[in-house]
């Protein structure tokens, strides 16, 4: 199967565990309101994505057209309903937020400058 490439230079890439009790189906609830009342709203904002590891741990990626634009977009984030929700079902002090440039021969301006 061929995925097309996807115009983004920025990431927000967050990893986490669930809060005891809480199932996927839960998590990808939760995930789905935030795209829909939150992320398609947000300027710069590309593509959301929600992934699980086999050991059970979960990944919430954020594309945007910019690592500035990524940033923007998570400081609004506590300013949402629909994602204090989602945030409401992960365990507590188990995310780990990083912010990532695109950095490859499809990107056009990752993190603002020339593709390599």
């Amino acid at each position: 199967m061929t995925y097309p490439t996807l115009p983004f230079a920025g990431c927000e890439f967050a990893t986490f565990r669930a809060a005891d009790g809480v199932t996927p189906d839960q998590l990808l609830a939760a995930s789905q309101r935030v795209r829909q009342q939150f992320l398609l709203l947000q300027p710069g904002f590309v593509e959301h994505a929600l992934l699980q590891s086999d050991d059970g741990l979960w990944a919430d990626v954020v594309l945007a057209d910019s690592r500035a634009s990524a940033e923007a977009i998570c400081q609004r984030f506590m300013q949402n309903e629909a994602c204090l929700a989602y945030l409401a079902l992960i365990a507590p002090d188990s995310a780990k937020l990083t912010f990532w440039s695109r950095y490859d021969a499809t990107s056009t301006t990752p993190g603002g400058g020339p593709a390599r």
